[in-house]
Formats: C-alpha cells, structure tokens, sequence
C-alpha cells in the first residue's frame, strides 16, 4: 500500500505547485509529508547510497544559506530571531533532499506538468484578485493604491508576485514555441493571452527588476530562436513587443519607476513622512536603507554581525542617522540578499554564498527554463531579500529541487 502511494508521490508536488492559491500552513503540510514520505522510503527499503557525490554537493549547496545563518547565530545577541531567519530558510534543505531523493526512487517530476500547474493557478489567482479588488472598490483606483489593496489582500508583497508571474511567462514562451512548432495556433493564441494579460497584470504591481529582466530574457531567447530565420518566431516578437510598449505606456506606473532610474540621486529622506508623503520618494527611502546597510557591514566586514541582529542594528542606524520617521513607520530590511549575507556572514559568508549561486548557474546551463529561473532570481536579489520571506523561500527552493532534478538525467525544455 506505502509503495502505491510513494509510486504517485509526484502528486503532491504538482499540488505544491499550486502555492499561490494555497495558504501558507499548506505549503508546511505538504513540505511535511514529502520529508516523512523520504525517510519512510528511506527506511523501508534500507536504502543505502542513494545520494551520488555529486548529488550530495547539490544538497549541500542548496543548504548554503541556512547553514550559514546557523554559523551566524554563535555571535548573535538576538538568538529568537537568528532561530526564526533558520526555521524559514528550512524549505531550502527539507524540499531539495525530498523531491531529489524520491525522484531517484519513485521516477521524477514532470517538468512540463508542473510548469502547466503552476501557471494556471498564477494565471487564476490574477484573475481571482483582481475581481476580488474592483469588486469591493466604488472609486477609479491608481496603480500605487490597487497595490496597496492587493498586498493587505492577499498578504503577499507586490515584487514577490510579480516575480512569480515572470517565471510563469518564462514557461509560456517555452509552451508557445512548442505549440507554434506543431501548428496548433489555437493553443497558441491561448496561452500568448495569458502571456499578455500577466504581462499587463505586472505593470499595475510596479515592480520593476522582474518586469525588466523576464522581457529581457523573453526578447532574448526569440532573439536566439531567430537564427533559424522562420518567419514564425519573427511574428512572435513584433507581437509580444507591441504589446508590452503599449502596456507599459497606458500603465505609467511602472513607466515612470523605470524613469526613475535614469534621474537617480543620492539624497536621504527628510522629515515627517507623513507631512511630506509625496516628497519623499521610493529612491530616497532605498537611499537610506542601502546607506545604514553599508554601516552595518562595516561593524564586522570579515564575519558579520551575525543574522539574528542584522534588523536590529538597521532600526539603531536608521534611528541615529537618517532625519526622518519613515523609518519608524515602515520596517525595511537590506533590500538586497547579497547585503543581507554581508551583514549576517561577512565577506567571508558572501563568499561561500556567491561560490554555492556560481556552483548552481553551471547546473542551470544544462536546462535553458531553469537558467532562466536562475537569472530571473539572481537579479531580484538585488532588490529584495527574496529569502527571508516565506513566499520567496517556498518558490526558490521548490523550483530549484524540481529543475534540478530534472537536470540530473535529462534536458527538459531546452529548446
């Protein structure tokens, strides 16, 4: 009976694939039973060298940023917090060692069904809240307000979903291509459809680093079809371009945050946030953060100041060296996982980081979906601490065991 069940163990992984219409205690659950699942397979039928040399620097590596945060907690003050940054970062040892090792017993993971499950539930979960919010809203709502909405909604932060949503794209061009290769144009217009509207779907949210580089790596990879000069592929971009010009224009949210960039300054928030809420600007509030981030570093640059005291020593920062309340009204982290690992680890921790995301990147060039997903996540680092939420650190490590499962034997999607 055990064996029937382990046999379609991939079943609950598909389920998980569904995150982003399931609570987050259900993410556990099914993390939970996976884990159990491994260890009963692993007991019942004495499993011995299951995991090659090979298999086990994977897992290792994927564990990089747990143990690290581990190491960080002998010279952390602040031990609860060390031990909760530990116990959220779990998923990134717990789902890897599960599905890899099941996938070696049971058979792996579907790639391409996983892909269809996780972009529909993306794509109705749009649908879902958007209805959800203009439902319960009488007044024309501006882009910055519907995020608002959305975010105390669905209690996810705006750059999460949209990274998200720019992986589910991603596997769209993939589809597509494969589509336009059989001939099946209905399948096609379909699925461009969905492509279109989370495209516009990202550009309400505002999000720019996984609008900017999901485009990018979609224009990219036409670009690189195109060697093969069919006519086909050439049609595909004119129209993805088109209409991501025409979105980013009616959306001047997201236009003028890309415009942003190019007049960026170095001035530090002033004054009463709420007196002058307009005038405070996104890029003076990063300022400030990315200034007391490098003060922080600088208290112990070779170790860290360990990951349990990292927020505290910001708020202190914050605090003494920035003259405004914005701060105290809003909690901001680093906003960048490489400076948090600075902070926490050290230099000599980012380089144990870097060396794990490098040791990754050359297993992601052997399947192109997940170089994408690679690359997608490496530049949201920049932006956000994708890793020290439950949303980024459930998508990462479940993208990450079921891709690089698949990469162990086979090349799925690389077309």
């Amino acid at each position: 009976m055990l064996n029937k069940v382990l046999n379609k163990w991939s079943f609950l992984v598909y389920i998980l694939a569904l995150f982003p219409l399931l609570p987050r205690g259900v993410h556990s659950v099914l993390m939970a039973i996976l884990f159990v699942a491994f260890l009963t397979s692993i007991l019942k039928n004495r499993q011995k060298g299951l995991f090659s040399k090979q298999d086990i620097i994977i897992l290792t590596t994927l564990a990089t940023l747990p143990i690290l945060f581990l190491v960080s907690t002998v010279y952390s003050e602040n031990i609860s917090k060390a031990i909760e940054f530990i116990v959220r970062t779990l998923p990134l040892i717990l789902l890897p060692v599960s599905i890899i090792g099941l996938g070696k017993m049971y058979g792996k993971v579907n790639v391409r069904t996983f892909s269809l499950v996780y972009l529909l539930a993306i794509f109705f979960n749009t649908v879902f809240n958007e209805i959800r919010i203009y439902s319960s809203n009488n007044k024309e709502l501006t882009n910055w307000e519907y995020r608002q909405i959305f975010e105390e909604l669905t209690g996810v932060h705006g750059t999460y979903y949209s990274l998200w949503i720019s992986i589910a794209i991603l596997m769209i061009t993939f589809i597509v291509i494969n589509e336009i290769k059989r001939r099946n144009f209905k399948k096609t217009i379909l699925f461009l459809f969905i492509a279109v509207y989370l495209i516009y779907y990202q550009t309400i949210l505002g999000a720019r680093m996984p609008f900017i580089i999901s485009v990018s790596l979609i224009l990219i990879h036409l670009l690189y079809l195109l060697r093969k000069k069919k006519l086909v592929y050439l049609i595909t971009i004119v129209i993805i371009g088109l209409f991501i010009l025409i979105l980013v224009k009616a959306k001047s949210n997201l236009y003028e945050r890309i415009g942003e960039l190019t007049e960026y300054n170095l001035e530090l928030p002033e004054g009463d946030y709420h007196i002058k809420q307009g005038r405070i600007t996104n890029t003076q509030i990063r300022n400030g953060i990315y200034y007391c981030s490098f003060l922080v570093i600088k208290q112990n640059f070779l170790f860290g100041i360990g990951i349990g005291d990292v927020q505290d020593e910001l708020q202190k920062c914050y605090q003494s060296e920035i003259n405004s309340n914005v701060y105290d009204i809003f909690t901001f982290n680093t906003h960048n996982q490489y400076l948090l690992v600075l902070a926490s680890n050290g230099v000599l921790g980012l380089i144990f980081f870097l060396g794990s995301l490098i040791y990754l990147f050359k297993i992601a060039r052997e399947n192109r979906l997940y170089l994408y997903f690679f690359l997608v996540v490496l530049s949201c680092f920049l932006t956000e601490n994708i890793l020290s939420r439950h949303d980024g650190v459930v998508f990462y490590a479940l993208f990450n065991s079921v891709l690089i499962s698949s990469c162990l034997n086979e090349k799925s999607f690389s077309t």
